[in-house]
């Protein structure tokens, strides 16, 4: 039933006409939901019934414009791929006493690789970044430790110098040299009397007036390192571990294999694996443009 001030078109402030309710829910149950959206500041609606997902599409092969007959590209070239052994031995203090190294992550980072050409001297430095997550001990009872774990991140330096004489899979192109060259030219003129007395003797010489030159400057293919794997072994040993308990008499006692140490020493062997390449141009074949894969092929 409805209100009976509902006809009179007069509402009490706080009543409600029951009628108006669910006709208005009605209309709102026949609506979609809509979501508004902001886009750059505008209003959007979107519908929140209405399937989102992507849908799979077909695609068609495309046919590449080549180049044919005998062209020259310049390319990348691998001269060398050659595995090197680095040593390390760094010293790590952590902010608080370690009770025990829970887990290591070790990234390398390669920050320097130079083939010192016309050398065969490969340069190569670094770092490790090694994430160390630890456990130390937060309170001590008779029949264990409890802890809670933290972490350090710190960057170990590498370097290593390597010669690749005789392991060269491709020469490289050694570069060439800037050269600077003088010239000059000849003049005539006569001799100053004295000492020189005869007339028919004349100085015959380049020119001191002026400086004449040749420079050549060549921009060469510099080579270039990429990384292929590395393996870590490592040995982190404590420095100046202090078992449980504490000398003081008053100490709780706690499992006499548990003690904490500050300062690691590290001692760690890198077998890293790299790629060395340099740009090269070559002269090439190029066949027939594309073709369908039931067209007859053609032999180059």
């Amino acid at each position: 039933m409805s209100h009976p001030e509902c006809k009179s078109g007069v509402i009490p402030k706080f009543s409600i006409c029951l009628g108006t309710v669910i006709r208005r829910m009605h209309i709102m149950c026949q609506k979609p939901n809509r979501a508004i959206l902001h886009e750059g500041g505008k209003r959007m609606s979107g519908d929140l019934n209405k399937d989102s997902s992507l849908q799979e599409c077909s695609c068609t092969r495309a046919h590449p414009n080549i180049s044919t007959g005998h062209v020259i590209v310049k390319t990348p070239v691998v001269l060398a791929e050659v595995s090197v052994q680095v040593n390390t031995e760094f010293p790590i203090t952590f902010p608080t006493p370690v009770l025990e190294i829970k887990a290591i992550k070790k990234n390398l980072k390669l920050t320097q690789s130079l083939l010192a050409l016309p050398s065969s001297k490969l340069f190569l430095s670094g770092f490790v970044r090694k994430n160390i997550q630890y456990a130390t001990a937060s309170s001590l009872t008779t029949s264990g430790v409890s802890s809670t774990i933290q972490s350090l991140t710190v960057d170990v330096p590498w370097s290593v110098v390597t010669d690749l004489s005789g392991k060269f899979l491709t020469p490289p192109i050694m570069p060439k040299m800037n050269r600077s060259e003088q010239f000059g030219f000849q003049t005539t003129t006569a001799l100053p009397s004295p000492p020189f007395t005869s007339t028919k003797e004349m100085l015959i010489s380049n020119d001191l007036a002026e400086f004449d030159q040749i420079n050549s400057e060549y921009f060469n293919e510099l080579p270039f390192c990429e990384l292929v794997a590395a393996k870590f072994t490592e040995f982190d040993l404590s420095i100046g571990r202090t078992p449980f308990p504490t000398v003081s008499p008053t100490a709780t006692p706690s499992p006499f294999e548990e003690g904490l140490a500050s300062q690691f020493l590290e001692k760690m062997v890198i077998d890293l694996t790299v790629k060395v390449l340099q740009n090269q141009q070559f002269r090439i074949t190029s066949c027939h443009p594309y073709r369908d894969d039931d067209d007859d092929d053609e032999k180059c």
